[in-house]
């Protein structure tokens, strides 16, 4: 130990996260599945977090997913050992075309290699037009 170290040498962390509003209620998700899986698998994130989700592993052991109404997920290399969903302000999904698409927020803590490590996957509401 020295002055300038007073806990000793440091020890080198890394954790690689993506985030990705992939947009998969609407439009051509087939058509894009395979970019998305080939994108995550290209960068190798440690953890993934994804809004519009729509249910996809992409080589995870470990997932955790909002509701099907606002899919948001994380997936993650590590075990997830704690996970809470909340709704944010904005009011009911829409039934049909126009309204609000409400919000989500899922927190993960995840059993990380040096301790705990917390994620937010987060999908903010909008305005659906007619």
């Amino acid at each position: 130990m020295t002055w300038q170290e007073p806990y000793g040498p440091l020890i080198g962390t890394g954790v690689r996260v993506l985030t990705w509003n992939v947009w998969g209620e609407e439009g051509p998700y087939a058509q894009r599945a395979g970019r998305i899986e080939k994108v995550v698998r290209g960068l190798a994130p440690d953890v993934v977090a994804l809004q519009e989700w729509a249910g996809q592993r992409l080589g995870y052991e470990h997932v955790a997913a909002g509701p099907a109404q606002a899919p948001v997920a994380v997936l993650s290399r590590w075990p997830v050992v704690r996970q809470e969903d909340r709704p944010l302000p904005g009011g009911p999904p829409p039934r049909e075309k126009g309204g609000v698409l409400p919000g989500r927020a899922l927190f993960c803590e995840l059993d990380g290699p040096r301790g705990p490590l917390q994620v937010l996957s987060v999908m903010i509401g909008a305005y659906r037009g007619c």
